[in-house]
């Protein structure tokens, strides 16, 4: 597997003691991999996975998950080390380019005059809030993740029934509109329109 993966023969790689993983890490990542492997000879018995880039035989750098299995002697001495090493180039770039596409969405959202906000249905787990939230109802996007019935709580008592009827029609529709007061923390009364779905 390592003609397979890399490019290079097995002989030109086991038994030269020319030979160093180092020589194919990417320049810019060798020390923190120098100190993921120092990492894994000081806590033994601990299964230490990385990521980091190599080179193949093209001369190519690509993604590669590394796993170090480190054995040692009865008299407690260092014998050797076992490294798997498996190609996840395609599902790291993959896993890169939704970041970005996630950090681009969230820029546009947080442009926004609209709060834009997401939750899990039914367990309302928060994912995601605007930044806007700290305008509109005066609390940070800290405080909403830590308690998303900040937002609730805020409902003036006379426009609850309609929040409760908004999360009615959302359970047998699968979205739902309304208009509803809340009360700010610095005591401002603002109508909300919400669309949710």
């Amino acid at each position: 597997s390592c003609e397979r993966i890399f490019g290079f023969k097995v002989d030109d790689i086991v038994g030269n003691p020319s030979v160093s993983l180092f020589d194919y890490v990417e320049e810019k990542e060798k020390l923190k991999v120098m100190g993921l492997v120092n990492k894994s000879l000081e806590e033994r018995g601990k299964v230490l996975e990385f990521q980091t880039k190599l080179r193949n035989f093209k001369g190519e750098y690509q993604w590669y998950e590394i796993v170090p299995n480190i054995l040692y002697n009865e008299d407690d001495s260092l014998e050797s080390v076992i490294l798997v090493i498996r190609n996840i180039d395609s599902r790291k770039k993959m896993e890169l380019a939704l970041s970005q596409s996630q950090k681009h969405l969230n820029l546009i959202l947080n442009s926004l005059d609209e709060m834009v906000w997401a939750m899990t249905y039914p367990h309302l787990e928060p994912v995601f809030v605007s930044n806007s939230i700290s305008e509109i109802y005066e609390i940070s996007t800290e405080e909403w993740r830590n308690d998303i019935k900040s937002t609730l709580k805020a409902v003036i008592p006379e426009d609850k029934e309609v929040l409760k009827n908004i999360y009615a029609e959302l359970d047998i529709n699968n979205e739902s509109q309304g208009n509803y007061r809340i009360k700010t923390r610095s005591g401002a009364i603002k109508w909300l329109k919400s669309n949710t779905k």
